[in-house]
């Protein structure tokens, strides 16, 4: 006996052993010709649980039957359509010609289950989800440095009118910020994951921190870019100003590229200190997100020295926490 037939018995013995006292509303049905072709498919309305054990919707298989082809994942669909199921699982044994089973079950919607015994998948609809729109989104102004944009972007909206396509292009735009973010936090300038702290509440408190510092790099680097028109406060605050102006007149140098080019009050020119402070020389390339923070950490550190310096009234002498 080879694999396939052995896996075909195998199958069909876990089916009947399956087959104890069910409730009215299961139904099972066992095919061996088409339209539906060879296979054994359940179905009861009232048990759509969210996992596989637990949602008796199912369609067995042994790879490609006899007699199931590329429409038969829409026949089934549209079987448990008529019984009210939209969520119903196909246990895909092993057997003949899995890869094209295997397709056929993708291309109608179903996804692979992952945490299970063998393969099965799941189908959450009752119509598939199919990508409408191939959209190609090309820079056809490039920047000095670097290479043009180019995307191809697959979407399940219709794109017809131009309005429609820059819609499409602000919603991944957005999405590859919370990538961005994501890379800054985890391994980038927080770099969260080399992380040696073990209490949780530490932790914690760690992230939050690190979330808020990412969340100002991010800020910093579109002001950068030309991005936003953000005052200097969206990240620092308001009294922040005189000490951005006092470090910005520090950092200056002689030449053009060391001058600070943006107006005062702006995100833009704040971004400017910090990143000088962060060791940016204004000569090459862009600041990263490793500088910005390298200079958010020395600006906390320079303000707090002022604060400890007002604090401290003309002539007195250091305290001393031996005395």
């Amino acid at each position: 006996m080879d694999v396939n037939s052995l896996a075909l018995k195998m199958i069909r013995l876990e089916i009947w052993l399956g087959e104890g006292p069910q409730p009215e509303s299961f139904i099972c049905h066992q095919f061996d010709a088409p339209p539906f072709g060879y296979c054994y498919l359940t179905i009861d309305p009232e048990r759509q649980g969210e996992t596989a054990s637990g949602n008796y919707n199912r369609v067995y298989l042994c790879g490609r039957e006899a007699g199931v082809d590329a429409a038969s994942v829409a026949r089934w669909t549209k079987l448990f359509a008529q019984h009210g199921v939209k969520k119903f699982f196909v246990w895909l044994s092993p057997g003949p010609d899995m890869a094209t089973m295997r397709r056929w079950l993708e291309a109608g919607g179903l996804a692979r289950v992952p945490f299970v015994r063998y393969l099965t998948l799941l189908r959450d609809s009752n119509a598939a989800v199919r990508f409408r729109t191939d959209l190609d989104i090309r820079e056809v102004t490039p920047p000095a440095e670097g290479e043009p944009i180019h995307w191809r972007l697959l979407t399940t909206h219709a794109v017809d009118t131009l309005e429609q396509a820059l819609w499409i292009l602000r919603l991944y735009r957005m999405r590859w910020r919370i990538e961005e973010y994501f890379k800054i936090l985890k391994s980038d300038a927080m770099d969260i994951e080399a992380a040696k702290i073990r209490k949780p509440p530490a932790m914690i408190n760690m992230v939050g921190a690190a979330a808020v510092a990412s969340v100002s790099i991010m800020k910093l680097k579109q002001a950068r870019d030309g991005l936003t028109q953000d005052r200097f406060d969206a990240v620092f605050e308001p009294t922040d100003e005189p000490l951005l102006e006092e470090l910005n007149f520090e950092l200056e140098g002689n030449t053009q590229k060391q001058k600070n080019p943006y107006p005062i009050g702006s995100l833009a020119r704040a971004q400017w200190v910090i990143a000088r402070l962060g060791g940016w020389t204004g000569y090459y390339g862009k600041p990263g997100s490793k500088t910005y923070a390298r200079g958010l950490e020395q600006f906390a550190t320079i303000k707090r020295g002022v604060q400890l310096a007002k604090r401290m009234p003309p002539g007195a002498a250091p305290r001393r926490s031996w005395e």
